[in-house]
């Protein structure tokens, strides 16, 4: 919440910063070889839909560790934001391991793929719709980084979105 994060936020969201709404605070560590949370192909814009459908909406990370495609650092498909909402499969898990609004993504995207190496300390901002996931920990260290999701509410604002995208019986009810 702090000015300069509002300042940075409004600049890419290109709005006021009184027009910022700030959620999804994470403070994420992959520890090595971890099977139970990686997430697989994914776009935040499922799990936040307050600003539906517009997501004038990013995502922001910061670095506690120093992160390389070694201890799993994400990997994302460059300009996949701009594609919009993506079609997407809900995949049920267990209660031990994350929910997943998981995508399909094709090997030809696959290959353009890349990694978000950073050191520790390092900002990233990237846009809620772009597809990315959790890579593979294979080195014997932790990774961390904190990170929460800022939305432009100067046209509308989905209260309650972030949370209620299920109702009691386990159906989706996004906008339905």
């Amino acid at each position: 919440y702090s000015e300069k994060m509002q300042k940075i936020f409004s600049r890419v969201l290109n709005v006021n910063k009184n027009s910022i709404f700030i959620n999804g605070f994470m403070f994420r560590m992959d520890a090595p070889n971890d099977k139970r949370n990686s997430l697989d192909w994914h776009q935040d814009s499922r799990y936040y839909q307050m600003t539906f459908p517009n997501y004038n909406s990013g995502v922001c990370w910061i670095a506690l560790t120093s992160n390389t495609k070694k201890n799993g650092t994400l990997a994302f498909i460059p300009k996949s934001h701009k594609e919009g909402l993506a079609d997407i499969k809900y995949k049920k898990v267990s209660k031990l391991k994350s929910e997943q609004y998981k995508l399909s993504v094709s090997i030809s995207d696959q290959k353009k793929q890349k990694v978000l190496n950073s050191k520790k300390g390092d900002l990233s901002v990237f846009h809620i719709n772009l597809k990315h996931k959790s890579g593979k920990n294979t080195s014997n260290k932790i990774r961390m980084v904190i990170g929460c999701r800022f939305h432009d509410i100067s046209k509308n604002f989905n209260l309650g979105k972030e949370v209620y995208i299920f109702n009691k019986n386990g159906k989706r009810r996004l906008f339905d």
